[in-house]
């Protein structure tokens, strides 16, 4: 290490008249007459005509034991070395020196990985107007620098350099560079959003035509069918949840790609553990677990791509985030998913993910969903075929406390089955083991709640509140 050439460098700037200050070297000008200070005259000249050059080191690659060898700890910056190779480098001799300097896309990726962790204001406004200077004035095409710059720096990466930055920090840099505030926040917002949207059609799967209150019901048919253990066929799916094969395939490519189901071979599906855990905190209503499961599910799968986004932009729109699911979401033609404007039915795949990122805390819900939740849920009944003519449906009273429950109606499948439970918070629950049992149950929940919105809730919760089968 002393033989380096970091330790040579140190070495040359001491012949040139540098001292050492901690991690750096420092030589001293006068202000007015721009001659070298030599320390002893230094020190017999007022403060404020004294200009201090400092010089930082980084290298790319900081061993232990450097700071014996050296006399101190060099910053630490991995992306050097492309500059050493020779390949990501350009020499300048604007010094009576020869100089090499890091290519645009390797000091701006430097730029936006130091900049989330700078303590001190003037050190992040530095850094910030040399984003904008780097993006704008660096003479080469913004593409070229996008795709050059993503190859350095994760999607990831770029969006925590935006959330660290607020809009005090826009203004004091463009103040200082002399342009618009807006427009330097627009040129950073821009390149980061241009560099992430990269995504192929294969990695965005849209669950084409599906509602949010669908999707969970075709995660809880999985459940019920026992996914877990064997394979369930598309058809049998499809026919339970009353949707077509077509809109079910595509639900599942979607669960698939978020591990919550997996295809075991040609329209069959089981389901993964994640998604049991994640149907069950569905089945028992359970808010806590269902937002922390959902967390857990979109930071592992591509949906983080846009959960970052969300973070990154705390003003961001829905109309913002429905524009960037459809430059995501491709359909199977390879053509990209059309209108995804509210209203349905091309926005209902939309909404569905925007739902599960309600559900994880990440996003406010919106007043549909608002609406939705203080009705009890949907509006009308799934499935879509008649209902068989079975069982009746009531809500008890027990105690002091409404914990209304309902009666099952006849299962079919055999005793010894595994059940699940369905649970509607304050409304009751009802036990199920097949598909078609769910199909019904939720049928009945469905006019429970119907019947007892409204009421004073010791008035729904009396024991003559009895609902007749279809």
């Amino acid at each position: 290490m002393r033989e380096s050439t970091l330790a040579g460098a140190i070495e040359s700037l001491k012949d040139m008249g540098f001292r050492s200050m901690g991690v750096r070297l420092f030589k001293e000008y006068h202000r007015e007459t721009r001659l070298v200070l030599s320390e002893a005259k230094a020190k017999k000249t007022p403060s404020y005509n004294i200009f201090h050059l400092y010089v930082d080191f980084l290298t790319d690659n900081a061993p232990g034991g450097i700071k014996k060898a050296i006399g101190f700890t060099p910053f630490d910056e991995k992306l050097l070395a492309h500059a050493f190779e020779g390949k990501m480098s350009r020499v300048i001799d604007e010094f009576a020196v020869r100089v090499i300097l890091p290519t645009p896309p390797r000091l701006l990726a430097m730029k936006m990985a130091s900049l989330p962790n700078r303590t001190k204001d003037h050190k992040k406004h530095k850094d910030l107007m040399d984003v904008y200077a780097l993006i704008w004035h660096s003479g080469m095409d913004v593409k070229a620098l996008r795709r050059d710059v993503s190859e350095l720096v994760s999607d990831h990466g770029m969006t925590k350099m935006l959330s660290s930055i607020d809009r005090s920090d826009y203004e004091r840099a463009a103040d200082t560079l002399g342009v618009d505030g807006r427009e330097l926040e627009s040129v950073i917002r821009d390149f980061v959003q241009g560099a992430t949207m990269k995504k192929t059609k294969d990695e965005w799967p849209l669950p084409i035509n599906m509602s949010y209150e669908r999707l969970i019901t075709i995660v809880k048919a999985l459940h019920v069918a026992g996914a877990d253990q064997r394979a369930i066929r598309l058809g049998k799916l499809s026919k339970a949840v009353g949707t077509s094969v077509q809109t079910t395939k595509h639900a599942l490519a979607f669960l698939v790609s978020i591990n919550v189901a997996e295809q075991s071979s040609q329209n069959l599906y089981l389901m993964t553990d994640t998604g049991m855990a994640y149907a069950k905190a569905h089945m028992i209503e359970d808010p806590s677990q269902i937002a922390q499961l959902t967390l857990g599910i979109i930071k592992q799968s591509h949906l983080d791509e846009l959960a970052n986004v969300i973070r990154a932009d705390k003003n961001i729109t829905r109309e913002d985030l429905y524009k960037r699911i459809k430059a995501f979401a491709r359909r199977p033609n390879g053509k990209g998913a059309g209108n995804m404007h509210p209203p349905p039915p091309d926005a209902a795949g939309a909404r569905a993910i925007l739902r599960l990122f309600g559900d994880a805390g990440l996003l406010e819900r919106d007043e549909q969903s608002h609406a939705a939740k203080a009705a009890g849920g949907a509006t009308k009944p799934r499935g879509g075929k008649p209902l068989p003519k079975t069982g009746r449906a009531a809500a008890s009273d027990s105690g002091s406390r409404a914990s209304s429950t309902m009666a099952a109606p006849p299962v079919t499948g055999s005793e010894g089955d595994d059940l699940a439970v369905l649970t509607v918070k304050d409304i009751g629950q009802v036990q199920v083991n097949n598909l078609e049992t769910l199909k019904v149950a939720e049928m009945y929940m469905d006019m429970l709640r119907k019947r007892l919105q409204g009421k004073p809730r010791d008035e729904a919760s009396r024991a003559d509140a009895v609902i007749p089968p279809p």
